[in-house]
């Protein structure tokens, strides 16, 4: 009795209140598998979530491929082994054997799934590069909804949107994940992201923004320059130049803090 009930506990938040799968449709499943890897395409481009989400991943890929159902495993495991193998006997489907051939139905390409969660969780900087172009393909082999479709544009499209446009992608994106699930492993993540007054980009690390108060102190430091210089009556260019470059070393200094 206890091996049984053993057999049936998961940590997938997911799996775990949706009855092992009993209580989700096909399609269901397989939206929620591009909506959980379009979510870590979202967490790797905001600076909070970076690391987060490269976690996320490794504990994802650690079980080796999606062969086998794992009790320990993350959602986006248990979403993607359910998806390539819809026979599995570990979880159900609400539409039982009609939700099964629907999925046996579906192209989903799971080592390419499985190789790109990998770069991701090796922090690959030139991840973002094939990102769009894979997720493009993957909502084809999960032939999701077109609604889906515009939100990928609007996620990819993450480094050049405004705070207000990030706010509402993210939002959408959370809003769908909970609607489809009720709850899972990176609905906490993107429900921190809802409560940001602002995003800041993986790359605006502590050299960026030490050369950014370095900048603003070698502005302060000219202004000053140029003050001191009237007041002496001397060349105003030539105390600007060497206020700027005392404005600048401090500043650079007072960001290494």
């Amino acid at each position: 009795m206890d091996l049984q009930i053993l057999d049936t506990i998961t940590e997938s938040q997911l799996y775990r209140s949706n009855g092992m799968g009993k209580n989700l449709k096909s399609d269901t499943v397989s939206e929620l598998l591009y909506l959980n890897t379009l979510a870590l395409c979202l967490m790797i481009q905001d600076r909070a979530q970076y690391n987060t989400a490269k976690q996320y991943a490794k504990k994802t890929t650690s079980y080796g491929n999606y062969l086998l159902f794992r009790n320990n495993a993350t959602d986006l495991y248990t979403l993607a082994h359910q998806v390539r193998y819809p026979n599995t006997k570990s979880v159900g489907l609400s539409d039982k054997q009609k939700g099964v051939d629907y999925l046996e139905g579906l192209n989903f390409a799971d080592k390419a799934h499985f190789t790109v969660l990998q770069r991701i969780s090796r922090g690959d900087k030139n991840i973002l590069q094939t990102l769009s172009q894979y997720m493009t393909r993957l909502e084809r082999q999960l032939t999701v909804p077109s609604r889906l479709r515009s939100m990928r544009r609007e996620v990819m499209n993450w480094k050049d949107s405004s705070q207000n446009n990030r706010e509402r992608i993210v939002a959408k994106l959370t809003d769908e994940m909970r609607r489809k699930g009720k709850t899972g492993d990176l609905l906490r993540s993107l429900q921190n992201m809802s409560k940001y007054k602002q995003f800041d980009n993986p790359e605006k690390s502590g050299t960026l923004k030490r050369a950014a108060i370095a900048g603003a102190g070698a502005v302060a430091g000219a202004s000053l320059g140029r003050k001191i210089a009237t007041k002496l009556d001397k060349d105003p260019d030539k105390y600007s130049k060497a206020g700027a470059g005392i404005g600048a070393l401090a500043g650079y200094w007072a960001g290494k803090r």
